[in-house]
């Protein structure tokens, strides 16, 4: 019963941040907000009803590669002024999950890409840090939007890379307690949507 209400609460928390940020809904960070809310809905339809002939995994694997494209993008220019360098990055990370999901299957969920995604957004988040710090732009730091995205992938991220790393694991060898990992996903989810709603409410500094 608590674990049907927290995946309920986790599928629906996009629309805090869309709803609080509506003023913003041309931004990165918006549209970043409905791709997930559209995801969550997505997969929770496919998983209440079976019947409808749909690939949840393959679904999984779209989603990664657009939340890489999304979050990639918000982050370029901020953490890198070398456009060249960013798309030779952008480049090698998508050919590395690329060539992960042709090992395994393009219908299996790739676990390993995404953790290895999950990775570059916990670099990203770092180097934001680093760079608010080195330029010292940002007075307060509770009314920069950049910030509290910056710490919100870097909570939700550094959980998630560790749900994938033992996804696989745990499915061959504890199904329970690979349901009770993704419950702890839903949580992460829930405090990455408010964080992100917090930023969208803060000022771009």
């Amino acid at each position: 019963m608590v674990e049907e209400i927290i995946n309920d609460l986790s599928v629906i928390s996009p629309l805090l941040p869309i709803v609080v940020g509506v003023k913003k809904y041309k931004t990165l960070l918006w549209l970043y907000a409905l791709a997930g809310l559209l995801f969550d809905i997505t997969m929770l339809i496919s998983d209440k009803n079976r019947n409808i002939p749909v690939n949840i995994d393959v679904i999984a694997n779209t989603f990664l590669l657009i939340e890489f494209f999304l979050i990639s993008t918000y982050f370029k220019g901020k953490i890198l002024s070398n456009k060249i360098v960013f798309y030779v990055l952008f480049v090698f990370c998508f050919s590395i999950f690329v060539a992960l999901l042709a090992i395994r299957s393009p219908l299996v969920l790739n676990n390993y890409g995404a953790a290895f995604f999950n990775l570059v957004y916990i670099g990203y988040s770092i180097a934001g840090f680093y760079f608010i710090l080195k330029r010292q732009e940002v007075l307060f730091l509770g009314r920069s939007e950049f910030f509290w995205f910056c710490a919100a992938i870097l909570l939700y991220f550094t959980g998630n890379f560790l749900i994938f790393l033992s996804d696989a694991y745990f499915q061959q060898t504890n199904a329970v307690l690979q349901m009770r990992v993704w419950v702890f996903h839903n949580i992460l989810n829930i405090m990455f949507s408010i964080m992100i709603a917090v930023a969208l409410l803060a000022k771009n500094e």
